[in-house]
């Protein structure tokens, strides 16, 4: 793991730029019954109940020394726009 940190440490080459990878799995959630807006002495009210539409996996590519960073949506997207940039001959 401290080799992992010494990396970040080293100055920016663009040569060989710093690229992390990471990937979060989302629920979707839709109302059931439409928000009430907020009125003059009244907050927005918003009922607890949820409905599901499904889950969607997003990924991110970030270049921490320079604080770029891109999200995709789905796997096909992380094949199409991440992968063919990166050289694995390292």
């Amino acid at each position: 793991m401290e080799e992992v940190l010494d990396t970040y440490a080293l100055p920016y080459d663009p040569e060989y730029p710093v690229v992390r990878l990471d990937e979060k799995s989302v629920q979707l959630l839709d109302h059931v019954r439409e928000p009430l807006l907020p009125v003059p002495g009244y907050p927005a009210r918003v009922d607890h109940e949820y409905k599901r539409c499904g889950t969607v996996n997003l990924f991110i590519e970030f270049e921490p020394l320079t604080g770029q960073r891109s999200v995709w949506t789905g796997l096909a997207d992380v094949f199409r726009g991440i992968l063919p940039q990166l050289d694995f001959s390292c």
